[in-house]
């Protein structure tokens, strides 16, 4: 607003200068005069000279001469002022143009020395400061525009000065649109990395996470235990997932199906727990914290005992699922083939021993009978039955 307040009281201070008469110069112009005429037709296009009487031509044409003379002399008089008068007006219009064009050359030289100490101290061109303070991209396009339209006069100057004040206008909105989007996008990058960053160190550290804990008051027995558990990991056949035979090749890569008595990957372990805690019970060897009863219980079978009760009567030649290394992802026909092989080992037990999957299905029927009423019951009661999809 500072630059287009001054170019403003500049263009105005311009077109009073332009528009002042002359100094000495008569304000009102003169008049030319006419030359005597006869009382002639008013349709006649030239004035006809009356003849003067015989008696007195010779006095007629000494008064003729006379008369015509002195209308001669004026006429040029009047032709001399005017041509003065236009010389005065010609010479004005030079000094104001002369006066305009040195003050745009001086504008234009002091905001390109700007440019260039701004370019000097900041190494951009795009943040010039003068005494006021810095000039906003719509004081620039207020400047840019007056001086590109002074050719035009103060008519350009001002409209020059209003299109270019709405360009920088519209140039700034955009900028601190950019400006902001920009800031956005660098703080949720960096959110992101840090988030990324903090993942993984946690992967690192439950990686680096081995050790068994065992909850009992005996720091003996709970010592034993462990040293039982780790005893359990090393053997050959626990080294493999029991329904894939993926490696597990460390410690908290393994998880444990407790009320089956089998060791599995993460994979398959996400399937168990699909089937509810009726069938499967699923805990890490190393993240959770074993109660030394069930564990105990679970240290009498393994991969190879459970494998020996589940797959008795599976047909010689049935392909079951595998995955190949530990970093395979499997596809979601695998995954879905993975699945429905888990719950007809498990949880209809279609290959299982013919005694243990008797008295299992009793046992697995009797727990749905007891999970129903006590899900009556609460429903009766005007409340909402649990999820049992996991141990809790």
């Amino acid at each position: 607003m500072r630059a287009m307040l001054v170019f403003f009281l500049w263009a105005v201070l311009t077109f009073v200068v332009a528009a002042s008469p002359a100094p000495g110069s008569s304000s009102a112009p003169s008049q030319p005069r006419k030359r005597p005429t006869s009382d002639t037709p008013a349709g006649s296009r030239r004035a006809v000279r009356p003849s003067p009487p015989p008696a007195a031509e010779e006095e007629g044409d000494d008064e003729e001469e006379e008369i015509y003379g002195t209308n001669n002399g004026t006429a040029a008089a009047a032709t001399a002022q005017d041509e003065e008068r236009l010389s005065s007006y010609v010479e004005t219009a030079k000094e104001t143009l002369a006066e305009k064009r040195a003050e745009q050359r001086a504008l234009a030289e002091a905001y390109a020395q700007r440019l260039r100490a701004a370019e000097e101290v900041g190494g951009s061109g795009g943040d010039v400061v003068d005494e006021g303070g810095e000039l906003s991209l719509f004081e620039r396009g207020a400047l840019f525009g007056s001086l590109l339209m002074a050719p035009a006069g103060v008519p350009g100057i001002i409209v020059g000065g209003a299109f270019g004040g709405a360009a920088g206008y519209v140039a700034e909105r955009i900028d601190q649109v950019r400006k902001y989007v920009s800031d956005a996008y660098g703080e949720r990058v960096a959110t992101e990395q840090t988030n990324a960053a903090e993942m993984a160190k946690a992967s690192e550290a439950l990686a680096a996470l081995d050790q068994i804990r065992v909850m009992s008051k005996d720091p003996t027995e709970a010592a034993e235990l462990a040293a039982a558990l780790e005893a359990f990991l090393d053997r050959p056949c626990n080294r493999r997932c029991a329904d894939c035979a993926v490696e597990l090749e460390t410690r908290n890569s393994a998880w444990a199906v407790v009320n089956q008595g089998v060791l599995v990957c993460k994979h398959c372990a996400a399937c168990h727990r699909s089937l509810g805690v009726s069938v499967s019970r699923v805990r890490s060897v190393v993240f959770d914290r074993w109660d030394p009863t069930v564990l105990r219980a679970f240290l009498e079978l393994g991969n190879e005992i459970a494998r020996a009760r589940d797959l008795a009567r599976l047909p010689k030649g049935y392909a079951e699922p595998r995955i190949e290394s530990p970093s395979t992802v499997p596809t979601a026909e695998e995954e879905a083939r993975l699945k429905a092989f888990i719950e007809l080992k498990y949880a209809r037990l279609r290959w299982a021993e013919p005694e243990y999957r008797s008295g299992r299905l009793k046992e697995l029927g009797a727990i749905r009978k007891g999970v129903k009423r006590l899900a009556d019951e609460k429903v009766s009661r005007g409340g909402r039955m649990a999820s049992l999809s996991s141990e809790g």
